[in-house]
């Protein structure tokens, strides 16, 4: 028997309300189960940009958002991409070169309400089993925990 475990995670996104008011947090939020794609490694940019006129030479990795891509809020999505096309622009100047790592998270399902979100997944056969945390808390400061979901996937006959 296997298993395939996914997170709920709640993502927000700042923007302004209906109002006109810039970056009130919370307005704009809905819940996603999600689990790493392919690579779930923190993305990182991988950037190379020779010596010009304009440019001293550049070598490195951007990490613009240290954490896991599966748990990016909207937001963070957000200043990932724009790290990315920054540095794709300095490339272009530059003829260097610009790539991902880690950039990758597969999304089952996603909903504004969370008990909607836990039906739809539990027809797809998606239980709720416990929660795990990132043991990143300290005094008067709680732990970053997600609750989980799994589902049994089925896995080939294993040939005699």
């Amino acid at each position: 028997m296997a298993w395939e475990f996914a997170a709920i995670v709640k993502v927000r996104e700042t923007g302004r309300d209906g109002l006109g008011n810039k970056n009130v947090k919370n307005i704009l939020q809905k819940w996603i189960l999600v689990s790493p794609g392919n690579n779930p490694n923190p993305p990182r940019i991988k950037f190379d940009f020779p010596k010009t006129k304009k440019f001293v030479a550049n070598k490195g990795w951007e990490s613009p958002v240290n954490k896991p891509y599966w748990a990016f809020t909207d937001d963070e999505v957000k200043r990932f991409k724009k790290a990315q096309a920054e540095l794709g622009e300095q490339a272009i100047r530059t003829e260097g070169k610009v790539s991902v790592e880690g950039k990758s998270r597969k999304i089952h399902f996603e909903s504004s309400d969370l008990l909607s979100l836990i039906n739809e997944a539990g027809k797809e056969g998606w239980e709720i089993t416990g929660g795990i945390g990132f043991a990143n808390g300290g005094p008067s400061i709680p732990e970053t925990r997600y609750r989980m979901m799994r589902r049994e996937i089925q896995q080939p006959p294993l040939s005699q």
